[in-house]
């Protein structure tokens, strides 16, 4: 009962010419080849070049335990999501974000792939059901403290942001003292942690004004 590619394109190629931004995804490691795994990214390339307005991109690895598929497919390895979020990272240049979705890849492979080219995991769930039903053993749930320990485990930052990947906490960005006049000085800035001058830039491309009196 889903649209076909066509219409998905155009769905979000319309979304983004109104100013809705929008996020993609693919479903991998089930019937697909390789070859229409890139061309799924190439397109999703493409459209955000013709039509911007996709905030993230999120890998989703097939869990086929509880399927018609159970008996002939196994899940994922390690390996096979985390070579997919680094060739999501090279491959998709003009996303601003690929997500590492910590219930479908796990909370230990959701951390590797922060060093691979993953700059977010979400969310804060408190009770999932789909993933789980097909087989994930992910936690039901995850704490904001959770997700911190998570990221900074990493040695990444944790900045809490909202739908749009603007930054929510002044404190946060406070703390790390980030006097920024424009969304150029972001460039010579370099001994900020990349994960906060993502979200910093992402902050300024949205909302410039709000982003000024967060880093002030």
């Amino acid at each position: 009962g889903k649209c076909g590619a066509e219409e998905w394109l155009e769905v979000h190629a319309i979304a983004h010419s109104l100013g809705i931004p929008t996020t993609a995804t693919i479903l991998f490691n089930h019937i697909e080849t390789v070859e229409e795994r890139v061309t799924h990214l190439v397109r999703l390339r493409e459209l955000q070049d013709s039509s911007p307005g996709f905030m993230a991109f999120v890998p989703l690895p097939f869990h086929p335990e509880n399927t018609f598929f159970a008996r002939h497919w196994r899940p994922a390895t390690g390996y096979a999501e985390l070579r997919m979020v680094a060739v999501s990272r090279l491959m998709l240049d003009n996303f601003p974000h690929v997500k590492a979705y910590w219930l479908t890849l796990g909370t230990e492979i959701a951390q590797l792939a922060l060093s691979v080219g993953a700059s977010d995991i979400d969310g804060t769930v408190e009770e999932e059901h789909i993933m789980h039903m097909a087989g994930s053993d992910a936690p039901q749930m995850v704490t904001e403290a959770g997700l911190r320990t998570m990221i900074a485990e990493s040695d990444r930052v944790p900045v809490e942001r909202d739908t749009i990947y603007r930054p929510v906490r002044r404190a946060e960005l406070a703390a790390a003292d980030v006097p920024l006049r424009d969304a150029a000085d972001l460039d010579a800035r370099a001994e900020l942690p990349a994960s906060l001058r993502d979200a910093l830039r992402v902050a300024w491309a949205s909302e410039p004004a709000r982003a000024q009196t967060l880093t002030s």
